[in-house]
């Protein structure tokens, strides 16, 4: 009795952290400035793929000096891709380049461009932290802490804060800004 009471309390947690499986669409439900999430969090950066305006690339208007890219490179930290001096807020030519071996690492299209189908297999590497406010994207060779809502928000919506990033022995943590915007800077790294 008490071994099918533990699976039983195992499974009840296990769907409470990770939702239901289903694509959830929480496009335009919290805001299409920033980052932000509801539900299931394993496609909270493919929902975003539309509300930015375009793909995030090297050249684009949508591409500099703006949260969205600077957690961009943060992932690409987290993957051994780049230095935590390349995070600038800016998809210059580093960024272009390290997003190519990320694309190419994982057999998607190799065009240095952040669309819908990069956006989408970074999601598979989103996990929650079990205390269900911190997401974590698991890297390579490193993480990228998200705290995920705010005072007044729980796990299951709203906006994603860049805490730090692990790579290796470096790291780097972010401060300034509410929220990850999709179209201005308002954080910077520490």
């Amino acid at each position: 009795m008490r071994k099918w009471t533990v699976t039983a309390a195992v499974i009840a947690l296990t769907a409470a952290f990770t939702g239901p499986a289903h694509a959830f669409d929480n496009s335009g439900k919290y805001s299409t400035e920033y980052v932000d999430g509801g539900g299931v969090i394993l496609d909270d950066f493919g929902d975003h793929a539309r509300e930015l305006g375009g793909s995030l690339c090297h050249g684009c208007s949508n591409s500099w000096n703006t949260d969205t890219v600077l957690m961009w490179q943060a992932i690409l930290m987290a993957d051994g891709l780049l230095s935590s001096d390349g995070l600038d807020g800016r998809f210059g030519p580093n960024t272009k380049e390290a997003t190519e071996e990320w694309q190419d690492r994982r057999d998607l299209s190799v065009d240095g461009m952040v669309g819908p189908q990069t956006w989408d297999a970074a999601d598979e590497y989103l996990r929650f932290n079990f205390d269900g406010r911190f997401v974590k994207y698991r890297g390579e060779t490193g993480n990228v802490t998200f705290r995920r809502g705010g005072p007044r928000e729980t796990y299951d919506g709203g906006a994603y804060y860049l805490e730090y990033v692990t790579s290796g022995d470096r790291s780097a943590s972010f401060y300034g800004g509410t929220r990850i915007q999709h179209d201005r800077r308002t954080v910077y790294v520490r």
